[in-house]
Order: structure tokens, then C-alpha cells, then sequence
């Protein structure tokens, strides 16, 4: 599942900077794929996490250190997420307040 998550965000950000690369940066067509970037790095976390509780309850706390370097890896990709979903929405913003003002112009 941790594989799937990862080949989606790449997929995603591989979008992204094709888009970059032909010069649409404040496009709506990059806010979807960051959201759903958020999906995969949550998706990361939560595997993450699916480990730190099958060694905390099946394995008990003899593999102390894997068990603190997967409780270490799900905050930091649960958080991840949390900071890319908040980038979407102000890209989202962004997008709408550029779109605004060349109707203005």
C-alpha cells in the first residue's frame, strides 16, 4: 500500500512539473494533483503508523528502535500532508485571485 501511495505522488508531481516545465504555473490544473498528493503522503502516514501498532502489540516493545523510527516516520508524513493540503488551498487561491485580475485588466 506504502508503494501504491508513493508511485501516486510521484505520478502526481511528474504532472505538476510538466506543467511547470510548459510555463502554466497558476493554473487550476496544478491544485489537483497537490490535493491529491496530500491523499498519498496521508496514505504514507498511515501505513506508518499500521506498523508502529502491529510492533507495539505484536512484537511488543523488543524492537524499540523500529518502533520509534516508524512512530517517527508517520508524524512527519501525516504533517507533510497536513502542510501540502494547506498549499493546495492557498494554490487554489492564488489561482482564483490571478484569475480575477486579468478579467480586470
Amino acid at each position: 500500500l506504502c508503494g501504491i501511495c508513493c508511485c501516486l505522488l510521484l505520478w502526481q508531481l511528474i504532472g505538476i512539473f510538466r506543467r511547470l516545465k510548459q510555463g502554466n504555473c497558476f493554473a487550476m490544473e496544478n491544485v489537483e494533483p497537490l490535493h491529491r498528493c496530500a491523499w498519498c503522503l496521508w496514505g504514507i502516514g498511515f501505513c506508518f503508523l499500521g506498523i508502529c501498532v502491529a510492533l507495539f502489540f505484536g512484537a511488543g516493545m523488543q524492537v524499540v528502535f523500529t518502533f520509534f523510527l516508524s512512530l517517527l516516520g508517520a508524524v512527519a508524513f501525516l504533517l507533510l500532508g497536513a502542510g501540502v493540503r494547506v498549499l493546495s488551498e492557498l494554490y487554489r487561491r492564488a489561482v482564483e485571485y490571478k484569475l480575477e485580475n486579468d478579467l480586470t485588466i
